[in-house]
């Protein structure tokens, strides 16, 4: 089950959890250090035909995106 969908049959201390697990998720992610190399990067932006690879993404890589939405539907997939 996703949070949203269980997210009103959470307890206060529960869903306090939960925020906390996602604020250390967050933390984490903002301490992982960028990569200095210009190709361990995802890109380059506006090719149509590459497939972006990187920290984030899987090994399959990932098309472009052509909007917010689109990336975070992929993410959220």
């Amino acid at each position: 089950r996703t949070v949203e969908d269980c997210w009103e049959d959470l307890s206060q201390i529960e869903r306090k959890d939960v925020v906390s697990q996602v604020a250390s998720i967050i933390n984490n992610l903002h301490s992982i250090p960028l990569p200095e190399r210009k190709d361990l990067v995802p890109g380059p932006v506006g090719c149509q035909d590459c497939v972006a690879r990187g920290r984030f993404l899987p090994d399959a890589g990932a098309r472009p995106f052509s909007s917010t939405e689109e990336l975070q539907a992929w993410y959220n997939r």
